[in-house]
């Protein structure tokens, strides 16, 4: 049986059986022999990778392992989705607020957790409220009277989204912050009519 051979200049053809070569010998416990390859060709292999010849200072590598950081971690990081809802009451929504505010802030979380909306809506319920009241001494009647209408209806979600929008439009002088806060209902509204077509 005759095999034709084709002369070719690709060199990666080289580095792919030398590629296979140092594969072959880590697996039977060649290790040396295969960092020597994987240095001779500039490949890669384990102890290896932090491996470089400088020129100017002509420095001699030595054959042992070293210790590399995972990067699959990173990769996987990278290829996620976004980050899961918080907690109402978790510190990265809410920040540390001032000694004298802890009442404040806890019979406000109080108030909005006991509307009974979803954790998604309450976070931006919650951080409408944050956002409106500042340091008031006291919870705002207005909010109060909204929070008692978002109970009456939590159940009714399209009318728990436009409750927070028109509160946002009525009472946010701030465009920025108006915005922000109308996209983040926009986009929770989106993805709980998603999850009501499954």
């Amino acid at each position: 049986l005759e095999i034709p051979l084709i002369k070719t200049d690709n060199p990666a053809i080289e580095l792919l059986w030398h590629k296979e070569r140092i594969q072959h010998l880590l697996k039977t416990n060649q290790a040396k022999k295969a960092m020597a390859l994987a240095i001779s060709h500039n490949l890669q292999c384990p102890g290896t990778s932090y491996v470089a010849w400088d020129e100017a200072e002509k420095v001699q590598i030595a054959y042992r392992f070293i210790e590399q950081p995972c990067t699959e971690l990173r990769q996987v990081q990278a290829c996620s989705g976004g980050a899961c809802d918080l907690s109402v009451g978790d510190s990265g929504l809410l920040g540390t607020p001032p000694q004298e505010n802890l009442n404040y802030t806890a019979e406000l979380t109080a108030l909005v957790q006991a509307t009974g909306l979803p954790q998604g809506l309450q976070q931006i319920v919650l951080r409408i409220c944050f956002s409106h009241t500042h340091n008031a001494p006291s919870i705002p009647d207005i909010l109060k009277q909204w929070c008692v209408a978002l109970t009456a209806n939590h159940e009714n979600m399209e009318t728990c989204f436009e409750l927070c929008r028109q509160f946002v439009e009525a009472h946010f002088s701030g465009k920025y912050q108006r915005t922000a806060t109308l996209k983040l209902l926009g986009e929770l509204e989106l993805l709980h009519a998603f999850e009501c077509e499954k």
